[in-house]
């Protein structure tokens, strides 16, 4: 949404503020640590994110619908929940090889 704001100048400047919503799905988690639907089903992943939503909400102090969020928080929240993922064992045996390869 654009404000139109007139100074006493007579200076006529426009403000447009656009805000990109996003959300953060099952597959969006997964593909973060590279797991499939076949690793873990959406139901548990979605536990996850409604973990992540509810932790970035009491840091931040701000109420947030994981569904309907800015691309920080959805970031913040995927991430999160990425991190919290029982079969993330997974994901670090990945860095690690990669880390061994390239050390």
């Amino acid at each position: 949404m654009c404000a139109r704001t007139v100074s006493r100048t007579f200076s006529t400047a426009f403000l447009c503020h656009q805000i990109v919503l996003a959300s953060v799905s099952p597959d969006r988690v997964r593909d973060r640590v590279n797991l499939s639907s076949s690793d873990i089903p959406d139901a548990k992943v979605t536990e996850f994110i409604l973990d992540a939503e509810a932790e970035v909400e009491l840091e931040t102090d701000l109420e947030i619908d994981y569904s309907n969020c800015t691309q920080a928080e959805a970031a913040c929240i995927t991430d999160l929940a990425a991190l919290l993922l029982p079969n993330t064992s997974k994901w670090c045996v990945h860095i690690r090889e990669y880390h061994r390869l390239n050390a």
